[in-house]
């Protein structure tokens, strides 16, 4: 019985195991790529909750009132558009780092949002 001896755990493997261990594909490192993807994701996020307490107190402003409707409907849309954009950001996200956890060759597939948003456009499925 031969152990396997990772950062995060100690797994026992027999000879069989073993052999086909030896042909998978290294696992790439994570904290230079997906941890920047992360990284960035947080600070987006609290820049998104800057922009809304923004937009709330816009509204809460005396002169919301006067102001056009132009200057309402591009407040709107930033508004909407930001808050698309960190929900999407959060999707990315998971989907790298949750749902395809422990699995190298998912990472070189992108989701349809990576190749829209221009992050990595190479990974478009």
């Amino acid at each position: 019985m031969t152990f396997i001896v990772s950062p995060y755990s100690r797994i026992a493997v027999d000879g069989d195991q073993m052999e086909r261990l030896a042909f998978l594909p290294p696992i790439p490192a994570l904290d230079n790529t997906f941890g920047a993807l992360l990284l960035g994701t947080f600070c987006g996020l609290i820049l998104f909750g800057i922009t809304l307490h923004q937009g709330y107190r816009y509204v809460r402003f005396p002169a919301y009132d006067k102001d056009s409707i132009i200057i309402k409907g591009t407040v709107a849309t930033v508004l909407i558009l930001e808050t698309l954009h960190s929900a999407l950001a959060l999707h990315v996200c998971y989907f790298y780092l949750v749902k395809q956890y422990f699995d190298p060759l998912a990472l070189l597939k992108g989701t349809w949002y990576v190749g829209l948003s221009g992050y990595a456009p190479e990974l478009r499925d």
